[in-house]
């Protein structure tokens, strides 16, 4: 039998398998699940581990100004530099621990299979734009991301401004999902580092919080708008020493080396807005809420309300903001599309209610259209 070398693969930071038992992320990594975490959910389901060739790295869906949810994938350009990477590309989503498990303990470095803790995608991806200066590549996903991925689009900034603070999210050693957090200023450097991928940074100087290794390579970077402004190339930072990463700056790939081949501006913003920074976006669909108050309702006075929904398919909740301070007064769960009704009470009947010496605040529970799913109305589940 005679055996053949198909392709060989160039990899750094990315070489090891995720399913080896030889291959651990280090303990000091904090899991997603974990409360540092919650204000960062829709960005953690943008990001997934994917394998090219022998190698594993971490990439991130971004949106672009056309709000048309293309799989737009960005990454490092020494993870994917050519078509035939491209082609090898089989991502995996939620790959993450369930709970969160204490940062520095035993259990944190162990890791779990991806077999069985993921959704893989494969069918490869298209090479859109790659650019080495600034260590970036943007491609796009040959197949449907799975919607039980509840995948999010990322909102990237492109602008010159050197982030107060910075959130990463990525699969170290090519292991479940985990987020560090640097909570002082970037650097903003022009000088390839030592065994560092390309030239043009954002430096991260130490990390107050996780680390990152070996699979991280081509993953997020987070300003404190949530937005993406850069993806890894590497550095000196680990869980024995964790100072010195280097992510490959947004603000240089945009422009990149002048064409559609080598600049990402062209997929990002497809209709020329000039847009310098746009947010995220999530698969998820915005209910229609129309609100129908009692003609005869009157301050003081016990009201009744009937609520509509429609443009997603239910059953839904529904939250009723009485007082307009953000806080939910009371909460129907079930309900279908049809008009519901709920009867809120006079002032001074139930905690929370609106002011005596004004009309109800008719608009305030949904009136508006919710930014997010879970604001006014929301699918049951979501």
């Amino acid at each position: 039998m005679q055996l053949g070398i198909l392709s060989v693969q160039q990899a750094y930071r990315s070489i090891e398998s995720g399913d080896s038992p030889f291959a651990k992320s280090g303990s000091c990594n904090v899991d997603v699940a974990c409360p540092e975490g919650n204000n960062y959910r829709d960005q953690i389901n943008a990001v997934a581990r994917y394998s090219i060739g022998g190698g594993l790295c971490t990439g991130q869906l971004v949106n672009n100004t056309a709000q048309d949810n293309k799989r737009y994938l960005s990454t490092a350009n020494h993870c994917i530099s050519t078509q035939s990477d491209a082609n090898s590309l089989v991502a995996y989503w939620k790959y993450e621990n369930p709970t969160c498990r204490t940062p520095g303990g035993s259990a944190s470095g162990m890791p779990i299979n991806a077999s069985g803790n993921s959704i893989a995608q494969a069918g490869g991806a298209t090479l859109r734009a790659t650019y080495p200066p600034a260590d970036t590549t943007l491609v796009e996903l040959n197949t449907a991301v799975p919607t039980s991925a509840n995948a999010f689009w990322l909102g990237w900034d492109r602008g010159d401004t050197v982030p107060a603070s910075a959130v990463g999210i990525h699969h170290p050693s090519g292991h479940e999902k985990r987020i560090s957090f640097e909570n002082q200023p970037l650097l903003s450097t022009d000088v390839a580092p030592s065994g560092v991928p390309g030239e043009k940074h954002w430096h991260v100087s130490g990390w107050d919080l996780g680390t990152t290794e070996q699979g991280s390579s081509g993953s997020v970077l987070l300003n404190p708008q949530k937005r993406l402004v850069g993806v890894l190339s590497g550095g000196a930072a680990s869980c024995d020493y964790n100072f010195d990463d280097y992510y490959g700056r947004l603000n240089v790939a945009w422009e990149g080396g002048g064409t559609s081949a080598t600049r990402v501006k062209d997929w990002l913003d497809p209709g020329s807005t000039g847009a310098t920074a746009i947010d995220g976006k999530s698969t998820c669909l915005q209910p229609t809420v129309t609100l129908t108050l009692d003609a005869n309702a009157r301050a003081g006075t016990t009201a009744l309300m009937s609520v509509a929904i429609s443009g997603v398919t239910g059953p839904y909740s529904v939250d009723w903001d009485v007082d307009g301070d953000g806080v939910s007064d009371r909460r129907k769960t079930g309900v279908t599309g049809r008009p519901r009704t709920t009867r809120l009470p006079a002032a001074g009947a139930a905690p929370r209610s609106w002011p005596t010496s004004s009309t109800p605040p008719a608009a305030r529970p949904s009136r508006r259209r919710p930014t997010r799913c879970v604001a006014a109305a929301r699918r049951d589940g979501q």
